[in-house]
Formats: C-alpha cells, sequence, structure tokens
C-alpha cells in the first residue's frame, strides 16, 4: 500500500507523448479496459468530448490512473470515467487519493457531477468503497450492465473443442454452405456493415450510431492494430459483419450484424469465431460478447424459461443474449454505475431528464 508519507507519489496529467506508457499500464491493469485506452479518448474527443488522463504515479510507476472524459453542454460540464478508475491491485488509498484528484479536475471545470463505471463485477467492495467516499448509486448506466466472456486460454483447438456441441456444429455448417469471412478492406464494406447494423439495430432494439461514428472508432484503434472489420460472405455478398477489438489480454466484440434472409447459413457463429482466432492471435485471454440483459446473468434458467419470462424493456436483446450464450460461459454482471454530485439541484434535473441518454 502507498504511504502518505511517500516523497515519490505524486499525481499528475498525463502527457500526449505518454500514451504507449498510458496504454501498457491500462492493459496490464487487473480491472484495465479497452474504454480507458488511450485511442478511446481520441476517438470521443471527435465527438466534443475532452479527455484527460489523470495517474497516480510512484517511483516512476502508474500505481492508479482515470480517464475521465468531459464534455460542456448548456453552459454546464458534465465528467464521465467509463470502465474505469483503474488500479494495479486492491489499493483502496491508491483509489482514493485519485478519486480526489478526480474531484479537483471535475470541480475546477465546473462539473454539475462525476460518473464513475467501474470494470468491476458486482459484490466488489469498490462499490462499498465509492459509497463512503460520497457516491451515490446511479441509475443510469453508460455501458452494458452485464456481458458473457469466452476463455481464449489454450490456443484454437482447445478454445473450439470448449464450445457447446451445436456452436461448433453451426461453425461447421457455415463452412460448408459456403460462407468466408475476410477482413474489410474493400470500397463498399463499410457501408455494407452499416446497413446490417442499422438492420439488426431495428430487429434486435438497440441503438445505432451513424456510419461516421463506426468509421470514427474504427479509424482510431485499426492504425493501432487494435481493430479489424469482419466479413462474412456468400457468393460475394456480404451477409454479416463485426468491428472486434483487442487491447491488453481482452478480445472485445463491441459491433456486430446481420442479414436475416441467410440465417440459415449460420454467418453470425463463423464470424465470432474468426474473430476469436484473430484476438487469440493477438494474445488475447479472453472475449468480451458485449453487452447481456442483466437479468439473464442473475437466473440460471433454460432458454425457453428466459423467453417466457423475458423482463419488459430487455426487447430483443434476450434474443441476442440467447445466441451469445453459444459462445460466452463465463457471464458477468458490473458493479454499476456511481454519481458524486457537485450541484444537486443541477443534477436532480439532470438526472430526470436525461436518464436514458448518455451523460
Amino acid at each position: 500500500m502507498l504511504s502518505a508519507e511517500s516523497k515519490t507519489l505524486t499525481i499528475r496529467e498525463v502527457r500526449a507523448d505518454e500514451s504507449e506508457r498510458w496504454d501498457e499500464f491500462v492493459a496490464a491493469a487487473p480491472n484495465g479496459h479497452i474504454l480507458q485506452s488511450w485511442a478511446w479518448g481520441q476517438f470521443k474527443a471527435r465527438y466534443g468530448w475532452q479527455p484527460v488522463r489523470l495517474a497516480l504515479e510512484d517511483d516512476g510507476r502508474f500505481r492508479a490512473g482515470a480517464q475521465v472524459l468531459l464534455r460542456s453542454q448548456f453552459g454546464v460540464t458534465l465528467a464521465y470515467v467509463p470502465r474505469g478508475p483503474v488500479a494495479m491491485g486492491e489499493d483502496p488509498e491508491a483509489y482514493v487519493r485519485l478519486l480526489q484528484a478526480l474531484h479537483r479536475l471535475a470541480r475546477s471545470r465546473h462539473s454539475i457531477f462525476l460518473k464513475v463505471e467501474p470494470n468491476e463485477p458486482a459484490g466488489s467492495p469498490v462499490a462499498d468503497l465509492l459509497r463512503q467516499e460520497g457516491f451515490v448509486r446511479s441509475s443510469h448506466t453508460v455501458q452494458p450492465r452485464a456481458t458473457l466472456f469466452t476463455d481464449l486460454r489454450g490456443g484454437p483447438d482447445a478454445v473450439f473443442a470448449r464450445l457447446k456441441k451445436k456452436t461448433r456444429a453451426n461453425i461447421r455448417r457455415a463452412e460448408r454452405r459456403g460462407v468466408q469471412v475476410r477482413l474489410g478492406d474493400r470500397e463498399g464494406d463499410f457501408e455494407r456493415f452499416f446497413e446490417l447494423m442499422a438492420a439488426t439495430g431495428d430487429r434486435a432494439e438497440f441503438p445505432v450510431r451513424s456510419l461516421r461514428y463506426y468509421r470514427s472508432v474504427f479509424e482510431e484503434f485499426h492504425p493501432r492494430n487494435q481493430a479489424e472489420l469482419m466479413i462474412a460472405e456468400l457468393e460475394g455478398k456480404i451477409i454479416a459483419a463485426s468491428m472486434v477489438f483487442a487491447y491488453g489480454r481482452e478480445g472485445v466484440a463491441m459491433y456486430g450484424a446481420s442479414d436475416s434472409a441467410h440465417w440459415r447459413e449460420y454467418p453470425n457463429y463463423i464470424r465470432h469465431w474468426r474473430a476469436m482466432e484473430w484476438c487469440m492471435s493477438k494474445g488475447c485471454e479472453r472475449y468480451d460478447l458485449w453487452g447481456v440483459p442483466q437479468h439473464a446473468v442473475e437466473e440460471s434458467a433454460d432458454d425457453a424459461a428466459a423467453d417466457e419470462d423475458r423482463p419488459e424493456g430487455e426487447g430483443g436483446l434476450w434474443g441476442v443474449y440467447r445466441f451469445k450464450r453459444q459462445f460466452g460461459d463465463m457471464p458477468v454482471r458490473y458493479v454499476g454505475a456511481f454519481d458524486y454530485p457537485y450541484i444537486r439541484p443541477l443534477y436532480l434535473l439532470w438526472s430526470h431528464l436525461r436518464r436514458n441518454e448518455e451523460p
């Protein structure tokens, strides 16, 4: 644990020329996450957010850090830490010192409140620590409240053998029916990817961003060798696509879509498998299927019971969960979002007006 008397302890803003050092720290931390990566901050800067990276440094080593996104809107500022703060191991003192630095930054920018959404599972002691520090649990979460992971350790043969029998069979069916997966590097790939995203969003009832948004995130991560567009084709026609990321030990299937007219060719099975193979080639140890209904990981119901008892508001995402279950066998429910209000009347008003929108 850090000593309060340590003369080497400093809290400072990370410089632009330290981007690689920042990513090495975040990627190695047990609770590091791609949304705390340098590229994610640069990407969000294209959409009105100012990323600021604060690091607690001890004897030349980052011990804790947070990428906070700041945005001025309607004369006030919002401060948000997606899937953070990040800390090397269990170090509550370092965590508190970092929170204090975040408060100073947020207050200096006249923020209404500070929102943090830690990359921690439900039941983590971080929740109690945040409450002790004056944070309140928020009903407004920005990131998925639950997800499923696939264990990628052991190499492709071992991972394939661990998949469910039905999943393995459907991957082989896709291959026999002529579905091929390639990297998206041709003219029109992004436009078709976006068309599929829009159609899948309508079908599964999840929000879809603009074509420019997806291009922007790819332009930030792909040059760093951290993202690829996976294209599933049948006789030259694109029938499924996904954007997959590799960051540290974790692969992430953040965006994916398919043509419902070709479900009998099982393109989603083979595109996920090829994405997993790519993530394994990058050294990833697990694969995040990126978001399922939180009720799904709280109960162990079979598919039929889950479909009958689908909670209101989950919509088509329940069907997405049933598909993702074919790959993910490691469910995680996150600790959730916590807010620290600075201007309470405005915070209460903002919470009421924006509870279903991104802060």
